[in-house]
């Protein structure tokens, strides 16, 4: 394969020469320029990480898409970072392309999911399937034991050494634990790593509540919060995509990104992309902006060709201005030669409604914050608190099946609400993820101000490199490293937000307080600073687990809360079976795990059953009844304490079975009901595939 042209050659040399200088001679002005009713002049940086899959297993990735990506970044003069998986390490087709990229310019780097052969070849078990290969405990090394990781690491790097004649600098897990990454880099001199954007849920991994956007430093004891100043133990930091500032928090389509096979979900199209990435790179109140792109080699082919636009856009978009495309080793360079603020914003605004709707992301090293402006309404909907001090859970432990980084929070609008007066849940304006109890209750907002408009909010970097929301130019809210601060008290139907913030702070069960935010009246304005102790913190990760851990495991059935649903009543004798569904829950209404099956019960020795392995997403069991004989009868389900006893009815054919329903009146209502039970399923599956 042809390599890159040597105008490309010069380019890329003197971009990497140039790094340096640039970002000394930019360093150098941030710090004598004036933001305050000036404006500032960003730097612009993009990184393309794309994942390499091989053959093996997986999710298995194209030869033909890698190869595509690649002349497409070259006749653009992009360069790329290509992470690439074990698999693809071994085939000599992938190691023949990636040397020749490699030569050309482009990075390489290490996508650690784990195949069968690379557990193997490490000497560690492997027990997933091809049905649950994705799920975090067979995947990424927050799955094995601490003494098995480090054999998974050494063996793929020995296999890339190998490779490549050295180590790669970048590395890109979705989710990785704390130690593994120290050693990468103390070991291995990791620079830069790359794990997955803000997601509740998604696939097998929740990440919630880092810094949404713009890479940093991460803590030595959990690479999800920051760190005050960089360490040489932890590599950068960066988030998979471009994400909606607006639209991404509190969604479940995984449709409000910069990627293909996301927006693709809801039809957005290439107008999509441009908005997200356009608007990364026009972040007034930022020195430096930042855009990631990529795309695994395994996605479908209309995503590989809506992935090539978008590298023509970036590569016009480069001609046109300038702005830097690198690698993610170079980036990683850029940032620890940079003295940026320890204050970022991200803004937003709507793309997809033409209304005045906005968010902001405000992220220090000790907390992070969302203000939104939505339907004429300014205030906060998600508060969180950081700690160099707070470790990660997989530390030592390891993940059962799905995995989770959750940051503990004061305020989380996308996942708790309370009721109002009238007894209605009201979820926050797009900030919303699925439903809880009331008695989860947490505020869904702060309210700073009402029946503004747009044109009346003014958001500023201001000399000491604060970031102040000012209305009517008139201060309203200010955030400092270690503080924010309201000019006002913002009032709500619950009172005041001194006596709001103090009660949200979290206490443990012996009513010491564990986080929060402790207020101080200085001048006439408040501050709020962040505290936590982070020595409760696995406590309340056991203790409270729906908020903070939601790691789902074998816990104590609430027999008022357990349920047993019938997903349809009627089946058709000798074709389809009856399915209920069994949904153990604990005190907390919170799905849990059971050890062995539920007793299942029929007053018919006619009735076959089989029941599925209980769910390691939501601990669900399916139950399946059929019958070849025509009957209406009784089903229990029963498990420990808990007891359900259903109806359901195997219904004729009378269509084809005409003497046995006239013989049999009542069949006939049993027919139909079934006909439009079907139906009616069919329906609903159409309206919810639309």
């Amino acid at each position: 394969m042809a390599g890159f042209s040597i105008p490309y050659r010069l380019l890329h040399l003197l971009t990497v020469f140039s790094v340096g200088f640039v970002f000394f001679f930019h360093t150098f002005s941030i710090s004598a320029q004036t933001v305050n009713g000036d404006e500032t002049v960003p730097e612009h940086y993009t990184v393309v990480i794309s994942q390499v899959r091989g053959t093996e297993c997986c999710s298995p990735g194209s030869l033909t898409a890698l190869e595509n990506q690649i002349a497409t970044a070259e006749s653009n003069d992009l360069p790329l970072t290509l992470a690439v998986r074990y698999d693809a390490l071994q085939d000599p087709e992938y190691v023949a392309v990636l040397r020749s990229a490699r030569s050309a310019g482009m990075e390489i780097g290490a996508f650690l999911e784990i195949t069968p052969q690379l557990a193997s070849e490490s000497g560690v078990t492997y027990t997933g399937t091809p049905e649950n290969w994705y799920e975090a405990q067979h995947v990424y090394l927050v799955g094995y034991a601490p003494e098995d990781r480090i054999k998974i690491i050494d063996q793929y790097m020995s296999v890339f050494e190998r490779t490549f004649g050295e180590t790669p600098t970048l590395t890109n897990a979705w989710i990785i634990d704390t130690p593994s990454l120290q050693y990468l880099t103390e070991e291995y001199g990791v620079q830069a790593h790359e794990i997955t954007r803000e997601q509740w849920g998604t696939d097998s991994y929740t990440m919630w509540g880092g810094p949404p956007h713009f890479p940093y430093s991460p803590s030595e004891k959990w690479a999800f919060v920051p760190a005050s100043s960089p360490s040489a133990k932890m590599p950068l930091i960066m988030r998979q995509t471009i994400s909606d500032p607006v639209w991404n928090y509190g969604d479940t389509t995984n449709s409000y990104t910069s990627q293909p096979n996301d927006y693709r979900i809801k039809e957005r199209g290439f107008d999509y992309f441009r908005h997200v990435f356009t608007q990364a790179h026009t972040q007034s109140e930022q020195p430096l902006t930042f855009a990631l792109l990529g795309l695994e080699n395994s996605m479908p082919e209309i995503d590989q060709q809506e992935f090539a636009r978008q590298l023509n856009f970036v590569g016009e978009w480069k001609k046109h201005n300038e702005h830097a495309v690198v690698t993610a080793t170079e980036f990683s360079q850029v940032m620890s030669s940079t003295d940026l603020p320890s204050v970022t914003i991200h803004h937003g605004a709507d793309k997809l409604t033409g209304s005045d709707n906005q968010a902001w992301w405000v992220t220090t090293p000790t907390y992070r914050a969302r203000v939104r402006l939505s339907d004429q309404t300014l205030y906060i909907s998600d508060l969180r608190v950081y700690g160099e001090h707070m470790f990660d859970p997989y530390t030592t432990r390891t993940a059962k099946s799905l995995a989770y980084w959750v940051v503990p929070f004061t305020l989380d609008g996308a996942r708790f609400w309370q009721k109002d007066t009238q007894n209605q849940f009201h979820p926050p304006h797009t900030d919303q993820l699925s439903p809880r109890e009331a008695k989860y209750g947490q505020p869904t907002r702060i309210v700073l101000a009402e029946n503004i408009s747009a044109d009346e909010l003014t958001v500023r970097r201001q000399e000491n490199n604060q970031i102040t929301f000012a209305l009517h130019g008139e201060p309203l809210l200010q955030f400092a490293p270690d503080h924010w601060q309201t000019h006002r008290d913002p009032q709500s139907k619950l009172g005041p937000l001194a006596d709001l913030l103090t009660e949200w702070q979290w206490t443990d069960s012996n009513g010491n307080f564990v986080w929060g935010f402790t207020p101080s009246q200085e001048n006439g304005h408040t501050n709020w600073y962040p505290f936590i102790h982070a020595a409760g913190l696995e406590q309340e990760r056991e203790m409270r687990y729906p908020y903070i851990f939601p790691e789902l495991a074998e816990r104590e059935l609430d027999t008022a809360k357990t349920h047993t649903v019938v997903t349809n009543a009627f089946a058709q004798a000798g074709r389809n079976p009856i399915r209920l569904a069994f949904f153990p829950r604990d005190w907390y209404d919170y799905p849990t795990l059971i050890e062995d099956f539920p007793d299942i019960s029929v007053d018919s020795d006619s009735v076959h059953i089989e029941q599925t392995k209980p769910s390691n997403q939501n601990g669900l069991v399916f139950i399946d009844l059929t019958s070849g004989e025509v009957q209406r009868t009784t089903v229990t389900v029963t498990y420990e304490n808990y007891s359900s006893t259903h109806t359901i009815t195997f219904a004729p054919n009378c269509r084809r079975e005409i003497r046995l329903c006239l013989q049999h009146p009542r069949y006939w209502k049993w027919y139909f009901q079934n006909w439009f039970g079907d139906k009616y399923r069919q329906w609903q599956e159409q309206k919810n595939n639309s």
